[in-house]
């Protein structure tokens, strides 16, 4: 046998000389200027010239980080204080692009009213809906009208509150301010009530009752949820629109059970005609509700009971969760009075003294920051109250 092998030898050549690295010659950074509260984030972006660039890494750093930090990887930027801080971009070649953030402090709004006077069957002081902004009472309302304000939220520019207006005939009328002008929510032919409002988008949202039967109104347009006799708080979350509240029976003597809507229909409830839920708030996929369970200050969580207070006669009012944190506003009954009370993670924090009867009825986290808007009443006379990191700030009385 014979055997021949061919054997070729295969010889490449490659005559294209390596592409050169392409030097980043610009930076643009968008915005170019931003203005920022304080406890807001903004993330940057950045686009490199010529658009061929080689090394496209960036790394991000400020001017000012005790006013505005950054990430050095992400470029998300954190409001911290305020005041100017530069923002820049920079690539491995040190070419540079810059975004000049401002940050400046929050407005802060609380929503209430000054009791009104009556000497018999006569008004000769009328209950007015109060808005403070940053302490100093604001001058958008009638005070020749008995009105009452239960909630506020602000949306841009734009500040809805929430609350009823007596009418001519002395019956309450569910209303909507914006920006100071009423929108009445109902006729009149009932009393009616709006307690919580909510902006998403261009959508407004709000929570009551029309005769004791919990409504939803979405721009104005009433929606009854089954089984409920109050709707007190509202939150919307991406396309879901939650509601807490109770409904009451006579069967059992008229004792609320605690509600919650999504969408309308019931997703829980107490299991006792000896709860209630006041506030209703979603982080991620979670949903927590703030309440009391047979008269001791209550969170549920996705459903969960968790029991705040060892002490009975405790409620918690409202719940605000950020980050990894929840906070819980309520009060505590303590040695014979009623303590202003936040619950840090379970963790309890007075915020009155103890001397007079007071309570903490909203919870706001701003970064850093956690805001308690309540009450105190000595002799019978109640004065908002707002605390701002537990220490009690001024707001305008008349």
């Amino acid at each position: 046998m014979l055997i021949i092998a061919a054997l070729t030898a295969v010889a490449v050549s490659c005559n294209e000389e390596e592409s050169e690295p392409v030097a980043v010659t610009g930076i643009t950074v968008s915005p170019a200027t931003h203005t920022l509260v304080v406890g807001e984030k903004l993330t940057l972006t950045s686009e490199l010239s010529p658009a061929g660039a080689t090394d496209t890494v960036v790394t991000w750093s400020s001017s000012a980080a005790g006013v505005a930090s950054v990430d050095p990887l992400t470029g998300e930027v954190t409001a911290l204080t305020a005041g100017t801080a530069t923002i820049t971009a920079a690539s491995a070649n040190n070419i540079t692009g810059n975004c000049v953030v401002t940050v400046r402090t929050p407005d802060v709004y609380v929503a209430g009213y000054a009791l009104g006077e009556r000497v018999g069957e006569h008004v000769i002081k009328n209950t007015a809906l109060r808005l403070w902004k940053n302490g100093v009472i604001q001058p958008m309302f009638d005070d020749t009208k008995n009105a009452w304000a239960n909630s506020v939220f602000v949306s841009d520019n734009d500040v809805y509150v929430a609350g009823y207006e007596m009418n001519a005939n002395d019956t309450m009328v569910a209303t909507l301010w914006k920006n100071g002008v009423a929108q009445p929510l109902t006729d009149g032919t009932n009393h009616a009530e709006a307690y919580s409002v909510y902006v998403s988008g261009n959508d407004v949202y709000v929570v009551g009752d029309i005769a004791f039967v919990a409504t939803l109104w979405i721009n104005g347009v009433a929606q009854t949820l089954v089984d409920g006799f109050a709707a007190l708080s509202v939150y919307v979350s991406s396309n879901d629109v939650y509601v807490a509240g109770e409904e009451r029976s006579a069967e059992h003597g008229f004792h609320e059970k605690a509600k919650l809507w999504k969408n309308g229909a019931v997703v829980f409830s107490g299991d006792t005609y000896s709860t209630s839920a006041f506030s209703v708030f979603v982080s991620d996929d979670d949903v927590y509700v703030a309440g009391h369970d047979r008269a001791v200050a209550t969170l549920w969580k996705n459903g969960v009971a968790q029991h705040l207070s060892d002490h009975k006669q405790s409620v918690a009012r409202s719940v605000y969760v950020s980050g990894n944190d929840i906070y819980v506003a309520g009060e505590e009954y303590v040695n014979n009075v009623d303590v202003a009370t936040l619950w840090k993670n379970g963790e309890v924090q007075y915020l009155s003294d103890g001397t007079k009867y007071a309570t903490a009825n909203s919870v706001y986290v701003l970064g850093n920051d956690v805001y308690v808007a309540g009450e105190e009443i000595v002799g019978g006379l109640a004065t908002a109250k707002l605390w701002k990191n537990g220490i009690e700030q001024p707001l305008a009385v008349t």
